[in-house]
């Protein structure tokens, strides 16, 4: 007997194709790793790191935000992005084995 398709089923893919489709750039891939590894981080934070412009950097950060990958938060002036959910740092794990047990060591060293 085949299963119905529910419209919980369908949000749940579209979401999740929405995430991929989101880290499908190679510099918005590396962003979602570094901050999956290395935590919140501010646009200039990227510019520094990845020395890519800043309105490039802008860019790439607004489309991880629309396909639900990364959330922003005010501080001040900043505005600080992280990664939205356990989804993305598992996508990001599978990619990159080793990027939570790095992200354990990092914090580890700052404790």
């Amino acid at each position: 007997m085949k299963k119905d398709y529910t419209k919980e089923q369908q949000a749940l893919d579209e979401a999740n194709a929405e995430i991929l489709s989101a880290l499908s750039h190679p510099l918005r891939l590396r962003m979602a790793r570094e901050l999956v590894c290395c935590g919140p981080r501010n646009v200039k934070s990227f510019v520094d790191q990845m020395g890519v412009s800043q309105p490039a950097v802008s860019q790439h950060l607004s489309r991880l935000r629309v396909g639900g990958v990364v959330e922003m938060e005010k501080d001040g002036t900043k505005v600080i992005y992280s990664v939205s959910d356990e989804v993305v740092e598992s996508i990001i794990e599978i990619l990159y084995p080793g990027t939570l047990e790095e992200r354990a060591s990092k914090e580890e060293a700052g404790n």
